[in-house]
């Protein structure tokens, strides 16, 4: 993967493989943790490279879980189990794709412990208008993926405050670096555009500037 060869290259970060999830650490203090969860069928290593520069622009700390066959539904509850082992209390989620829609039902449920919520070419069909943290949906106007009658829907089921935006020329598989994906549009903007893009919707979220409004994170039961 050309991506990743590249985002190993990356100064501002390292990368590493725990054996269950691969961890992006900034080299400056973290203000946040974001758990990643990838979109179905797409290996964790196709989302790095753009993750790796999120993680150096925000000074994040992100994980990816590895899940079977790179389905979320099948561990929605990943996210704890990264909680529990690296003792995380300042949790972020997010997904593309079909990851979006694991990250948001696992939002759903877990609105005292979540600071936001990112859902990259997805949507969530579950209401969550009561969730107090950042919600960013980001997608673009030439994903021939995603079906947008039932997005514009869902997105009625977000909070007030939610970001929604819609990146011109920019496809589904662009969230990612994994080549065209079955009913995809062909994307009019280069995947470094798309890459420019995604950062600078990241900056509507308010990476650990809102954590007073949460309490601590307690009694996380193992899930080892």
């Amino acid at each position: 993967n050309v991506a990743f060869e590249e985002a190993k290259k990356n100064q501002d970060i390292t990368i590493k493989d725990d054996g269950s999830n691969w961890v992006i650490t900034p080299k400056s203090k973290s203000n946040a943790d974001l758990i990643f969860y990838t979109g179905g069928l797409v290996e964790e290593k196709a989302y790095i490279n753009n993750l790796s520069k999120v993680a150096a622009q925000e000074t994040i700390t992100i994980y990816i879980p590895k899940i079977f066959l790179n389905l979320a539904f099948f561990d929605i509850g990943a996210a704890d189990k990264i909680i529990q082992k690296y003792k995380l209390d300042k949790i972020y989620v997010a997904g593309h794709s079909l990851g979006g829609v694991a990250a948001c039902y696992y939002t759903k449920d877990h609105k005292d412990k979540v600071k936001g919520l990112i859902m990259m070419a997805s949507y969530c069909d579950k209401p969550i208008t009561d969730f107090k943290g950042d919600v960013l949906s980001i997608a673009g106007d030439q994903d021939g993926v995603i079906n947008f009658n039932k997005k514009d829907e869902a997105d009625k089921l977000l909070p007030e405050n939610s970001q929604i935006a819609l990146v011109p020329g920019m496809n589904h598989a662009q969230f990612g670096n994994y080549g065209k994906q079955r009913g995809d549009k062909d994307a009019t903007i280069p995947n470094d555009q798309a890459t420019q893009e995604i950062l600078v919707q990241m900056q509507a979220i308010n990476w650990g500037s809102n954590f007073e409004d949460f309490p601590a994170v307690e009694n996380i039961q193992s899930v080892e």
